[in-house]
């Protein structure tokens, strides 16, 4: 099933604070990376276009959420109308891989559970201390997800699977789609 050309497909990027969510967005634009640290208050929004390797075009609107916890009452309205979402954490903080679970508790009170996701470990390009096991099994234990959840690790200062991620995105909102259909959920 093809996306509608010309459709926007609302894409919320969400994780702890200063994981790289932005910079993730700024290298997609062709933006210099900035290694100071810039907090995002409510949401940064941009659009992308992006032609997938079958040559289907998508329209984002990236929704990127500010990651602190102080901001937790003022995210949710943000999720509305979701298509698909990116959730970042950052391999030298074992934390925000375990913050984790409580992300996807917050898109799926949110945006609901029917919602695609897949997951970035951004900052690649420096040494990783997560626990990997852990990660493995976030990713197999999402109850009532029709949908595999793909993990691709990334760097937004190298520029490491940026691009690649948003094609696996892409196909993880295809493959959402048809599954849907099949299930009459859309």
């Amino acid at each position: 099933m093809e996306p509608h050309i010309g459709q926007y497909y609302k894409i919320t990027i969400i994780g702890d604070g200063a994981v790289g969510k932005t910079s993730i967005i700024e290298y997609l634009l062709g933006r210099e990376f900035h290694s100071t640290y810039l907090l995002t208050i409510g949401a940064n929004i941009a659009t992308y276009p992006y032609t997938s390797a079958s040559g289907q075009l998508f329209r984002y609107q990236f929704w990127d959420l500010a990651g602190q916890r102080r901001f937790d009452l003022v995210r949710g309205p943000f999720y509305k109308g979701s298509r698909a979402c990116i959730m970042v954490f950052d391999v030298t903080r074992p934390l925000s891989m375990e913050n984790l679970k409580l992300w996807r508790e917050e898109l799926h009170t949110n945006a609901g559970p029917e919602v695609p996701f897949i997951v970035l470990g951004n900052k690649c390009d420096l040494p990783a201390v997560y626990n990997k096991e852990l990660l493995q099994e976030f990713l197999d234990s999402n109850p009532n997800i029709p949908f595999e959840i793909p993990y691709l690790p990334t760097s937004a200062r190298m520029g490491t699977n940026v691009h690649e991620a948003i094609e696996i995105l892409s196909q993880t909102i295809l493959k959402a789609r048809m599954k849907r259909s099949q299930l009459n959920i859309e």
